[in-house]
């Protein structure tokens, strides 16, 4: 748990106990990281509390931790009440965190843009230069944006099994997640989430559609010269080819792609390597492309428009 009780977090281990109940505060670094070293040798780890210190213990190894104050701890309340109750799919839930995290930034200066925004049942995160929107992941009856930390921190510690989630609030400020084996306390954002409706297009004047491993392919061929040139590549859509070209100092690279399917006229964009990469490696195959002009954002989507469980928006960039 964070000291400021923003996030708190209590998971439930399963042990063996032959002594009385006690509580203490140890390093968490320096505890995960003894546990984790001797989980590598042993299956079973045994810990004994001593006035000012715990002693984890192993087959032949032994470290002695030092401890704090109990009562330095902070206590969580995590009683919520149950105004507000809800079951959601963790696998879903775990999935549209793992889809939008890379558009949100922490250290944004406008602070609601650094969560992901929960709206019924979409996910989405802005950075300014892209969206990331994830469909159909139930999640609460009216808008909900959590620090993309505090989304992170879930998805770290929610165990990677099919299960559920029960999540609880009775205010506008506390969201509480119960699942088999923990119980986690979250703080909502506060502020009003922008319109990113707004930034979606209605229609697109060229659509094309491009193999998965074509565009993954390129952009592998791309890497060593984006990376030297402001990870910037051009995508060109020419008589139902693909090229997908980046230049540097160092040289420059020209990669084909097949292009499965047209409807529009010709295109040259300049975008984000790092963007184009990670829409790449998460949508499904084949990958369409919607373009409308250099001044809105490039979608990308897997399946029908306006249809589609995954969309990614970047904004061009200008040479």
């Amino acid at each position: 748990s964070e000291m400021c009780i923003r996030d708190s977090i209590t998971l439930f281990v399963p042990c063996e106990c032959d002594s009385e109940e006690f509580s203490t505060v140890v390093d968490a670094k320096l505890f995960g990281s003894t546990v984790t070293m001797m989980s590598k040798v042993s299956d079973v780890v045994s810990m004994r509390s001593l006035k000012s210190s715990v002693v984890l213990e192993c087959k032949g190894h032994s470290i002695k931790i030092r401890t704090l104050d109990p009562g330095s701890f902070p206590q969580v309340d995590y009683n919520v009440g149950n105004e507000k109750e809800i079951v959601i799919d963790q696998d879903l839930l775990l999935e549209a965190i793992s889809y939008v995290r890379d558009a949100a930034n922490p250290k944004d200066p406008r602070e609601i843009l650094s969560g992901a925004h929960f709206n019924s049942e979409d996910v989405v995160t802005i950075d300014g230069f892209r969206i990331i929107l994830a469909k159909d992941v139930p999640f609460w009856d009216s808008p909900v944006t959590i620090p993309i930390t505090s989304c992170i921190k879930l998805l770290l510690t929610l165990p990677s099994v099919e299960s559920t989630v029960v999540l609880k609030s009775d205010s506008s400020t506390k969201l509480v997640f119960e699942w088999d084996g923990g119980i986690a306390r979250v703080t909502m954002m506060s502020g009003s989430y922008p319109d990113y409706n707004t930034l979606l297009p209605k229609s697109h004047e060229t659509v094309v559609e491009i193999p998965k491993k074509d565009l993954l392919t390129a952009l592998t061929f791309a890497k060593p010269f984006a990376e030297s040139s402001n990870n910037v590549v051009s995508l060109t859509i020419s008589n139902g080819t693909g090229m997908l070209k980046t230049e540097s100092l160092t040289g420059k690279n020209e990669s084909e792609m097949e292009v499965c399917e047209q409807d529009g006229d010709d295109f040259e964009i300049l975008l984000s390597y790092v963007f184009l990469k990670d829409a790449a490696s998460k949508l499904e195959d084949p990958i369409s492309i919607g373009y409308g002009d250099s001044m809105r954002m490039v979608m990308l989507w897997s399946g029908e428009w306006g249809k589609e469980n995954l969309l990614y928006g970047i904004m061009p960039m200008y040479s």
